[in-house]
């Protein structure tokens, strides 16, 4: 029988959160447009990850302003 409260359910597992957020920092860091596709098929594990600042990563992401998405993704890493 597994114990519930072990694992916070409501959180992305470190690992590939952690893998996650390392690639879209390489795509951004190469101005690899790939970092817009990314951005769309892992919306909510980047949401949950930066909080309150996804919104303007997302929009900054969506414009291909790499520089500023990236400056902003390490501000709370």
């Amino acid at each position: 029988m597994k114990d519930r409260h072990s694992v916070d359910e409501g959180a992305p597992p470190a690992a590939p959160r952690d893998a996650l957020l390392a690639r879209m920092e390489s795509l951004l860091r190469d101005g690899d447009s790939e970092a817009v596709a990314l951005l769309e098929v892992q919306e909510a594990t980047l949401q949950e990850t930066l909080g309150e600042r996804f919104e303007a990563f997302r929009d900054l992401v969506q414009r291909f302003e790499f520089d500023q998405a990236q400056k902003l993704m390490a501000k709370g890493t």
